[in-house]
């Protein structure tokens, strides 16, 4: 509105100075508008910035919305003049006069690209346009901004000499910043970083974001551990309660709210339990302002005013707004506040993406500190800019040019009639910042051949390039250069490299374990240097925070419900069985505290499972009768002058009519075979097969097992059951010898513990895959499914 104003100002009262319209395209209709009062001034002039007077009338006549010279057809055609009446200023250097025609033919309308046929006779012209252009086809975005970094870094050799990086790529922009670190080198990116990637930004939301999810774990300790989170004087890293907080917040999600934290908090042993109740007390009330509106919508300026009061509850307030950045965050809370008045209520969940949304506009940039030779400016900005060495990253379709974004109101006939350009007139503005800067003396142009692992297509400009070389007989890879990008890719490739060798420790004989469970026997065989890592290290895995349901939560829910279900009707089935066992099953999922929406998924797998698993306790109580259900059992082993102890809970223990048992085990997945329970690689329905002849199972008479079964709950029919059956007195004695020779193995101070030995017999879950550095001495470096290397 203000310039339409001053354009009929200047329209009604022509000002008799000197006035010029330097450096707009006029994109913007206000801006046109001014622009042509400008040219009917008496002393009026316009510069226009890359106008190409060298353009054939035919390309001019045939442009589209996509071509850098549109605009100033447009703009000339709303000011009623003709390309004739543009003259230039001054003469033009010869290099630049030639990369001109060079950048006149990379965007010459697909109308008139038959004249590229032409090119072959002004081959020297173009070779020698190319003087000063490098191109670097880099394999993924890390590489192209190592090299970027390193063409900056190259150009400070010369005193006094700039370079510059053009890139609407924000994350290539980023990485160079960081890339250049490596040479203590501080870069300004012109773009600056939204409000709400800042460290204020983000401590602000993940106020808000803590009380909208009812203070669920990974929320709560994203917000103390913050370096703005302080309360009384205490923040994460000096604080006792607060870092056992972490720990005692892992595993399961806790119920919602203070309520449920203190709830799942009572039932761990916890050393500061009463100082961190206080914290909790205190922290709940600090919150209360925001809490108390979480219920129902509430204006914007009370939320707004809640939300400071909870921000200024916990954090130090000399330091928060201190700063630019605070500094800016307050301006940017102030100036939102002002605004209040015209929103409607809104809830709490509302209001944390709605001030969200304005972060993502709030830019902020740094006042002082940047180097002052080296910039990395977007589009915009690069207009204005001059310098030594132009560098173009991100030259790759989607990215520069972006992809025109689609109009869910308005078609593009639509937009045409109420005189609105078409989403392709972004790509024409694109075209023409790069010509600008192609245009330069230095230029530098970058891409990345594959982005997230995907591969990508160059930029229509640089495949425009290519087609052109070809026309005039030049070699496609003329100005291909790979000297810096080979450099970058040195820079961290060590000059020698040993990997580790394969862990292998030996630790005294009388820290090795004496005890161990029949599933630990298992993880013996298949990875001693997990037995080692837990049981003499004395290392525990930790549980994530806000842990998910997964097969072992899922494995021991099926346990409970089948041990359930037997005790409930230990003789005879009832009617509609499978229903009885899955309400059963639905019951269990009830008193779960977990996400209920995760076992819904599971649910219905179960249910199938369900059908087949009443069909086969049918035949399994034809021909015996339940003994046990999770019952304890050990026996000691005694290997030379050393004894040792097993210990185990079978799944369920069943006798038939001759005494012989049948040993169960319920698997919730996993693939099992009768020749591998038969050869030792699945121990442990043996072991407990051992301790029950042995007669260590509590309450139960020592006798021979006829059968060792694994019932598994998936797959097409519901499930499966591995058996081995027969006479399994022999299996049972060698599996004593085994595991004999196994401790005394172990009794040997020489013998280490080693990591995953077999590759082939791998376990399924490993927790210390990653202490063991398995990745890195390469034993697994087959498996597709471990990703990459360490």
């Amino acid at each position: 509105r203000l310039i339409l104003k001053l354009a009929e100002f200047w329209d009604k009262h022509p000002p008799q100075i000197p006035v010029i319209g330097a450096g707009s395209t006029g994109s913007i209709p206000a801006t046109a508008r001014l622009l042509s009062v400008i040219q009917d001034l008496p002393q009026g002039r316009l510069i226009l910035p890359g106008m190409d007077l060298g353009i054939d009338r035919e390309s001019w006549d045939t442009l589209d919305e996509t071509h850098p010279q549109y605009g100033f057809k447009h703009l000339l055609h709303d000011i009623g003049l003709t390309i004739d009446d543009v003259k230039p200023i001054g003469e033009q250097e010869e290099l630049t006069q030639k990369r001109s025609m060079l950048a006149e033919e990379l965007m010459r309308p697909a109308e008139t690209t038959k004249q590229w046929a032409n090119l072959k006779n002004n081959t020297s012209d173009i070779k020698a346009a190319l003087q000063g252009v490098s191109l670097y086809n880099c394999e993924h975005i890390r590489e192209e901004a190592e090299t970027i970094a390193l063409l900056m870094r190259e150009t400070l050799e010369t005193p006094d000499k700039k370079a510059c990086l053009i890139t609407p790529d924000r994350t290539l922009a980023a990485r160079v910043i960081e890339a250049c670190k490596r040479w203590h080198i501080d870069i300004d990116d012109s773009a600056g970083i939204p409000l709400d990637k800042t460290p204020h930004g983000v401590f602000s939301l993940l106020i808000t974001e803590a009380v909208n999810t009812h203070f669920a774990p990974a929320a709560l300790l994203a917000l103390i551990k913050h370096k703005a989170f302080s309360m009384n004087g205490e923040n994460f890293n000096n604080s006792a309660p607060f870092e056992q907080l972490d720990l005692a917040l892992r595993g399961y999600r806790p119920k919602a709210g203070f309520t449920g934290l203190k709830a799942h908090l009572e039932n761990q042993a916890l050393t500061n339990a009463e100082a961190l109740n206080d914290r909790l007390n205190a922290l709940a009330l600090n919150f209360q302002p925001l809490t108390a509106l979480a219920g129902s919508p509430s204006s914007m300026e009370r939320l707004i005013r809640a939300h400071m009061e909870v921000l200024e509850n916990i954090t130090n307030l000399e330091t928060f707004w201190s700063g630019e950045e605070g500094r800016q965050s307050a301006a940017f809370f102030s100036e939102c506040l002002e605004h209040t008045r015209n929103m409607q209520n809104v809830s709490l969940f509302e209001y944390h993406h709605i001030l969200q949304h304005f972060m993502t506009q709030k830019v902020i940039r740094p006042a002082f500190g940047a180097h002052p030779r080296l910039q990395i400016l977007g589009q915009l900005e690069s207009r204005l800019i001059d310098s030594d060495l132009v560098i173009l990253g991100g030259l790759n379709e989607g990215v520069w040019p972006a992809e025109p974004s689609a109009d869910p109101w308005m078609s593009r006939p639509m937009r045409k009639t109420f005189g609105l350009p078409s989403p392709e007139r972004s790509i024409g503005l694109a075209a023409h910042d790069f010509v600008q800067g192609f245009s330069m003396p230095d230029v530098a142009l970058t891409r990345s051949i594959k982005s997230d692992r995907s591969p990508t297509v160059p930029a229509r400009w640089l495949q425009r390039l290519h087609a052109v070389l070809k026309a005039a007989k030049l070699p496609v890879d003329a100005i291909e250069h790979t000297p810096h990008r080979h450099w970058a890719r040195m820079l961290d490739i060590p000059q020698t490299f040993t990997p580790c060798q394969p862990p292998a420790p030996k630790p005294p004989v009388n820290l090795r374990p004496r005890s161990l469970s029949v599933t630990k026997i298992e993880t013996l065989l298949r990875d001693p240097y997990s037995i080692y890592a837990r049981y003499i290290l004395k290392i525990e895995p930790l549980d994530d925070i806000e842990e998910e349901i997964d097969a072992a939560q899922r494995g021991t829910l099926l346990h409970a419900i089948l041990e359930d279900f037997v005790k409930l009707h230990p003789y005879d089935l009832p009617d509609n069985a499978a229903q009885h066992l899955i309400q059963l099953a639905k019951d269990k999922i009830e008193q779960n505290p977990d996400d209920l929406d995760a076992w819904s998924f599971w649910l219905p797998r179960f249910e199938k499972s369900a059908q087949w698993f009443i069909q086969k306790e049918g035949e399994l109580r034809a021909e015996s009768k339940t003994c046990a259900l999770e019952p304890f059992g050990q026996t000691t082993i005694q290997a030379g002058t050393t004894a040792f102890e097993i210990r185990g809970i079978a799944d369920r223990i069943n006798l038939r009519a001759d005494n012989t048992a049948i040993l169960i085990d319920y698997k919730s997945g996993g693939q099992f075979t009768k020749a591998k329970l038969a050869n030792g690689e699945y121990p442990q329905l043996p072991l407990e097969a051992l301790i029950l002849k042995d007669g260590g199972f509590t309450d139960i008479k020592a006798c021979d097992t006829g059968s060792l079964q694994y019932w598994v709950f998936s797959g097409a029919n519901g499930g499966t059951i591995t058996e081995h059956s027969g006479d399994l007195n022999a299996l049972i004695e060698e599996t004593r010898e085994n595991l004999k020779t196994l401790i005394t193995l172990y009794d040997n101070p020489n013998t280490p513990y080693m990591a995953v030995p077999r590759a082939d017999q791998a376990p399924r879950f490993n927790d210390y895959e990653h202490l063991a550095r398995i990745q890195e001495w390469g034993l697994l470096d087959n498996d597709p499914e471990r990703g990459e290397a360490a």
